[in-house]
């Protein structure tokens, strides 16, 4: 029960955080709060196919970082935020090692939000070794053999069955995450440049969130739980452009009920 309301008291936080990335870097023309009710909406969805993992932990601080890495440009001490930001990457992969394909993100955040500087560079790198540097240590002190580090840049086939709800939900998600991409790219340019900026990295957070469960040997459904906080974001951008109320409401309830019987099914199956 403690780990039930755990996890979902993560879930409910990750919602928290994807909704307040999309209202403080102005994702959208206007301020609301859809992003969270996609996050929440879409977890939902496969809520009992998810558990307690390393990978949900991870996601969990890469998506509390995502703020301050997208708000690097405006940054009034760029050096404190770049080390603890490159702590907290450094981190999460060791949680979940896969998730060191994240870097990517941070490594484009400086590159299209600050003019290079070496030793920027340099912090970065002590900040992303410093959680290693504090377990070896301690490793060492105590006396203790410090396991070999494996990383493996192998993909593993998932094994997955869904069952005929679950596949409708799918098929429905891939739709409506291409419609929302569309309706994002239509409106960038009425969007800062900060907010683009933020979009692009979102773009790239989807793609490393949907290919980095695959270089874990063992493919778990629970490390797609990376790829939720950018298809929330996408999702609301089509519920949010849909010039159509009715057509909005009506897929926000399809989804609902699908959520349902995915969960029921998952009970009694």
């Amino acid at each position: 029960m403690a780990f039930t309301v755990f996890f979902m008291s993560l879930l409910i936080i990750q919602a928290i955080m994807i909704n307040s990335v999309s209202i403080f870097q102005r994702l959208f023309t206007r301020v609301h709060y859809i992003t969270g009710m996609a996050f929440l909406l879409l977890s939902s969805l496969f809520v009992y196919r998810y558990s307690f993992s390393s990978s949900l932990l991870a996601s969990t601080l890469l998506l509390f970082l995502l703020n301050k890495t997208a708000s690097l440009q405006n940054t009034s001490n760029p050096k404190a935020d770049i080390f603890n930001i490159a702590l907290g990457f450094g981190l999460s992969t060791a949680f979940f090692t896969p998730s060191i394909w994240f870097i990517t993100i941070f490594m484009l955040s400086m590159l299209i939000s600050r003019p290079f500087k070496l030793n920027e560079w340099l912090l970065m790198g002590v900040g992303l070794l410093t959680p290693y540097y504090f377990f070896i240590s301690i490793s060492f002190l105590s006396g203790k053999s410090i396991p070999a580090g494996t990383f493996s840049y192998l993909m593993y086939a998932p094994k997955f069955t869904f069952a005929i709800s679950e596949s409708i939900a799918l098929i429905m998600l891939l739709i409506l995450l291409a419609a929302g991409i569309v309706y994002v790219q239509s409106n960038m340019r009425r969007l800062l440049v900060q907010s683009r900026k933020t979009w692009s990295l979102l773009y790239l957070w989807l793609i490393v969130g949907t290919i980095i469960p695959f270089f874990n040997k063992d493919v778990q459904f629970s490390d797609f739980i990376f790829m939720l906080p950018p298809a929330a974001a996408f999702l609301s951008a089509f519920f949010f452009y849909q010039p159509k109320p009715w057509l909005s409401a009506v897929i926000h309830w399809v989804l609902l009920a699908l959520s349902i019987v995915n969960g029921l099914g998952s009970v009694f199956r």
